[in-house]
């Protein structure tokens, strides 16, 4: 074999090879935080029409980030949590491809508030490209989910580039949703949830509050 041609082989392999290792990637993650990284199953049958899919998963601590996907690549400049998501089209031909995917917020309370920086991580090509991302309700806070929609669908055995928003909050489970060729499934993904000490304070205010109420009476 030519040195030419053993070069471009070379190179092709290893473009697989990152290919391969980006798609599956946050599931396993040793630098997610433990027990915030791993794949939740979307599937669902309705009437004969079937969608199959998976969201790998992980979240970072701040300054995390960067351990996996290099300087640079945390959009909070290492200063947030860091929520990243892939939509993985796990059917056959006849199965529906897949379009939406939401990850809820708890709108109640500061994790609900506080996202920022929504969108795609753009270190490399890691997979298909949402048309839009958004924070809903767009009008501002609080939200009640993140949402990025596909405009050309996630077809069979693909992925989705990685999605992401950062938040000042550290995660619990909470509803999430994937939908494709009108069909939804719910399921529960990680998203940022108020810091115990923020409930508190917020309890301990309104005790406050209705103390000097009952006072003043």
């Amino acid at each position: 074999m030519s040195p030419r041609k053993t070069m471009l082989l070379t190179a092709a392999a290893a473009m697989l090879w990152s290919t391969r290792a980006f798609s599956a990637i946050l599931a396993t993650d040793a630098n997610a935080i433990s027990g915030f990284h791993g794949t939740q199953d979307f599937s669902t049958s309705i009437s004969g029409l079937s969608m199959k899919g998976e969201v790998d998963y992980a979240v970072y601590a701040p300054g995390k980030f960067k351990l996996t996907f290099g300087a640079g690549s945390d959009p909070s400049s290492d200063q947030r949590y860091v929520y990243a998501y892939q939509l993985h089209n796990t059917g056959g031909t006849s199965d529906r491809d897949l379009g939406f995917l939401s990850v809820g917020f708890d709108a109640s309370g500061p994790g609900g508030s506080n996202p920022l920086n929504l969108g795609m991580l753009l270190v490399g090509d890691h997979g298909d490209d949402p048309s839009s991302s958004s924070l809903i309700p767009t009008s501002g806070p609080p939200y009640n989910s993140a949402t990025w929609n596909f405009s050309t669908v996630i077809p069979d055995g693909h992925y989705s580039e990685i999605l992401l928003f950062t938040s000042a909050f550290p995660p619990e489970f909470y509803d999430s949703s994937v939908q494709g060729g009108g069909l939804s499934k719910q399921s529960r993904l990680p998203s940022p949830v108020p810091e115990p000490g923020t409930a508190l304070a917020a309890c301990g205010m309104i005790g406050a509050l209705l103390v000097r109420r009952r006072k003043s009476k």
